[in-house]
């Protein structure tokens, strides 16, 4: 308690000048920001150029994300696919290959392709994408504030789950695609229709908007469709896609393929791994939450005894943290974008 009272408390023993607001524990705060913001940046980087490496820690941590927030909505978690992963890998790879990113390849490919090139047949299947990825906890909940991927996400239907990544240029940029695909499966192939939400944004950042009503609506074709793939279009919209076989409304699935459990949990230090800007979001805040309280109560004191320069230092951390949190969405990774 001395301590606290020493490094927080303006009193007389310390002249009213909190030690943590003194030249040389104000450094020592500002080399701990600047040393935190410099992990979490270099853990960034060595997971977007080391995707191939590092590619399976991440989409571990978002198959947990995905069922904690299914778990959350009452919904059974996905089971891991290694079928849908391997759907999920080359899409990817196309993706970063060829420098597009949408759910239509420029050949006109749909994503129901890759499912049929993997031998994964389907009642049910769904598609989200992200580019510009750096955190995992921030690309899962731009999936979840955007209707459209939170859809398919809470979608009661679907039972299993593939995430891949893949490192590539778009739009002039180094960035790295994320594919996250899903599906029920059936050993009976039939035709499929389509299904989105009525949003009208093509590609979009992190939205509040509530989930869409999906209203069918008949239409004689899909534009560009392959012919491996005839389709049967019900509503039509760009920000993310999901397929129902509608000949195969099966109450119970049997899958042909093998799967893994449901994921027991990522340990901490892979979460961290994975999501490092969110964790040093955690991390500014514990350090905000302790700077502002500080601040507060040397204000408290009276006019006569405050003293102006450490309460500048306060503010300066307070500054320093919001600049470098500027930097790294600004300059050093881009801003998310969700498909």
């Amino acid at each position: 308690m001395n301590h606290l009272k020493k490094y927080f408390i303006p009193h007389k023993g310390n002249e009213y000048k909190p030690h943590f607001f003194r030249g040389q524990a104000v450094l020592i705060s500002a080399g701990l920001i600047g040393f935190l913001f410099i992990f979490a940046s270099a853990l960034s980087t060595i997971v977007v150029q080391n995707t191939s490496q590092l590619g399976a820690v991440v989409s571990s941590v978002l198959v947990d994300l995905t069922n904690s927030d299914r778990t959350a909505n009452k919904l059974q978690g996905l089971t891991v696919s290694p079928v849908l992963e391997k759907v999920a890998q080359m899409k990817a790879d196309d993706m970063a290959a060829k420098g597009y990113f949408a759910h239509n390849s420029p050949e006109g490919k749909t994503p129901w392709y890759w499912f049929k090139q993997a031998g994964y047949t389907y009642s049910f299947a769904g598609e989200n994408l992200a580019v510009y990825f750096s955190d995992s906890a921030e690309l899962e909940k731009a999936w979840m504030n955007s209707p459209g991927h939170r859809a398919n996400i809470l979608n009661s239907y679907f039972t299993e789950i593939g995430v891949a990544m893949a490192r590539g240029t778009y739009l002039g940029q180094d960035t790295v695609y994320v594919v996250q695909v899903f599906g029920r499966p059936t050993r009976q192939v039939a035709s499929v229709a389509i299904v989105k939400p009525a949003i009208k944004t093509p590609i979009e950042n992190i939205s509040s908007k509530p989930i869409a009503k999906i209203t069918p609506v008949e239409k004689p074709e899909v534009k560009g469709a392959t012919s491996e793939t005839p389709v049967k279009l019900l509503a039509e919209e760009n920000t993310f896609i999901a397929v129902e076989n509608v000949d195969q409304t099966l109450p119970e699935s049997t899958s042909s393929v093998a799967k893994t459990e449901v994921s027991k949990g990522t340990p901490v230090i892979l979460q961290v791994t994975a999501s490092p800007k969110t964790y040093l979001e955690k991390a500014y805040a514990g350090i905000a939450i302790v700077i502002a309280l500080a601040l507060f109560l040397m204000i408290g004191v009276g006019i006569k005894r405050q003293h102006v320069r450490h309460i500048i230092y306060g503010l300066l951390l307070l500054a320093l943290m919001g600049v470098l949190l500027y930097v790294w969405q600004g300059f050093l990774f881009g801003n998310l974008l969700v498909l």
